[in-house]
C-alpha cells in the first residue's frame, strides 16, 4: 500500500495521504574487552549488554567482539550508520585506539566503560580525546576512595541520554548504588558532565570527537561494581546511548512538499503520485526539493530509498478564521457589531426613513391645502 484515499470530500486536493512502510535494517555493536578470565558470565559486562533488547520488528542488532569490524575513517557513511555503537571496557593499544578514534570522527558513538582499575586508562582516554599538546593538562584516571558506596547526583535530564527518564515517575536514581568507581581529572573544559557521583567525581561525561561522540562511564555496570545493570535505568540508558547521533535512515514519511532532501541522495524517480505530480529537476549537489505529493524512489549508485512526500498539515486547514485570529496575524479590521446591534440599527434606519416619508406627505398636504384656499379666495374676488 502506498496511499490512503479519502472519499466523499468536496475538496479533492488533500484527499490522498502517501506512505511507505519502514524497511528492515541490520545494525551491530562492537564490544572491545577481554573477559574470558571471569568464569561466571554474570560477572561480565558483555553478558548484561547482550540482555538489552536492541532488536525491533524493523531492526536486527548483533553484538560482536571482533575489533576489526569497527569502521575506520575510510568507511562509507552507510557503514558508520550500520555500526551505531562501539563499547570499550579495557585499555586498548595504539592501533585499536586510532581505529576507534577514526570511527568517532566519522560520526560514530564510543562508550568507554572504566569498569576496573587499570593504570593504562589515562593514556587510552587521552588518546580518545586526541590530546597531543605537551602543554595541555594530562587526563589522569585513578581509583576513587569510597567508604561504602556512592550514588548518582546532579543528573542533566535535559540531555538526550537522560531525557527519556526525565519524568518524575522515572527520574529516581537513589536505588542505584556504585560500590567502586574511577576518578577522572584534567578533563578539558568542553567536556559535558551529564551526571556526577555524590562525592563530586564525574560519573557520566560526553565529549565531541569530530562528527561523533565519546561517552565515558566512570564505573562498571556489573553487580561487582554497581547495581546499574540490575536496575530499571539500565535498558533505557543503553537505548539512549545506542541512538546517540544515530541517523534514522528508515523513516521515509517525514517529507513535506517543498522540503529539501538530503544532499547525498540522487535525483528521484517518480513511482506513484497524484496525476499532476512531477519529479524534481534539480541537479545533484543543489538544493533538491520535491514539488508534488507522491511516493518517490531516490538514490544513486545502485542504492535506493523509497520516500513519501505529502502536503503540510496546515494546507488542509481551510475553515474561515475568526476576527481575533486575523488580528493576531496583523490584519486590521473594523469594529464589528453583534446580531442584536445590527437588527436594532436596521430598525432605527427604517424608523428614520418612515419618519422622513411622513414629513414629506405632511408638506405635500399643506401645499395642497394652501393651493385650494388660494383658488377659493380668487374665485370669490372675481365674483
Amino acid at each position: 500500500m502506498t496511499s490512503l484515499v479519502l472519499s466523499g470530500d468536496q475538496e479533492p486536493y488533500d484527499n490522498a495521504a502517501y506512505l511507505v512502510l519502514p524497511q528492515p535494517e541490520t545494525a551491530k555493536i562492537v564490544f572491545v574487552g577481554e573477559e574470558e578470565n571471569k568464569q561466571d558470565p554474570r560477572d561480565r559486562l558483555l553478558y548484561y549488554l547482550t540482555q538489552v533488547p536492541f532488536d525491533t520488528p524493523q531492526r536486527a542488532v548483533t553484538i560482536t567482539t571482533d575489533a576489526n569490524l569497527i569502521p575506520d575513517g575510510a568507511s562509507e557513511p552507510s557503514e558508520i550508520d550500520a555500526t551505531p555503537l562501539v563499547v570499550v571496557t579495557q585499555p586498548v593499544d595504539e592501533a585499536v585506539a586510532e581505529r576507534i578514534q577514526n570511527y568517532a570522527n566519522a560520526g560514530g558513538t564510543v562508550l568507554l566503560v572504566l569498569a576496573e582499575p587499570n593504570a593504562k586508562w589515562s593514556s587510552t582516554l587521552s588518546r580518545m580525546y586526541d590530546i597531543h599538546d605537551a602543554e595541555a593538562p594530562a587526563i589522569e584516571v585513578s581509583e576513587a576512595k569510597a567508604d561504602d558506596y556512592v550514588m548518582l547526583a546532579h543528573i542533566v535530564f535535559e540531555h538526550p541520554l537522560f531525557m527519556p527518564m526525565a519524568d518524575p515517575q522515572f527520574n529516581d536514581f537513589t536505588k542505584v548504588r556504585f560500590w567502586s568507581h574511577r576518578q577522572i581529572s584534567g578533563l578539558p573544559e568542553e567536556t559535558k558532565w551529564l551526571a556526577k557521583f555524590d562525592d563530586g567525581d564525574p560519573a557520566l561525561i560526553e565529549h565531541a570527537v569530530g562528527d561523533g561522540h565519546l561517552i565515558v562511564l566512570a564505573a562498571g555496570w556489573h553487580p561487582q561494581a554497581s547495581q546499574l545493570s540490575l536496575s530499571t535505568k539500565f535498558i533505557p540508558l543503553m537505548f539512549s546511548i545506542f541512538d546517540r547521533g544515530r541517523r534514522d535512515t528508515t523513516d521515509g514519511n517525514r517529507y513535506r512538499v517543498g522540503d529539501p532532501l538530503d544532499e547525498e541522495i540522487g535525483i528521484p524517480t517518480l513511482i506513484t503520485a497524484s496525476e499532476d505530480a512531477m519529479a524534481a529537476t534539480a541537479t545533484q549537489g543543489s538544493d533538491l526539493r520535491l514539488n508534488r505529493p507522491g511516493v518517490y524512489r531516490i538514490g544513486q549508485d545502485g542504492k535506493t530509498q523509497t520516500i513519501a512526500v505529502n502536503l503540510a498539515d496546515s494546507e488542509s486547514r481551510v475553515e474561515p478564521m475568526d476576527a481575533a485570529s486575523l488580528e493576531k496575524h496583523g490584519v486590521l479590521l473594523g469594529k464589528t457589531k453583534s446580531s442584536e446591534a445590527r437588527k436594532a440599527s436596521e430598525r432605527q434606519s427604517k424608523d428614520v426613513e418612515l419618519e422622513s416619508n411622513q414629513k414629506l406627505w405632511q408638506w405635500l398636504m399643506a401645499a395642497a391645502m394652501g393651493l385650494l384656499v388660494t383658488e377659493t379666495l380668487l374665485v370669490r374676488i372675481r365674483q
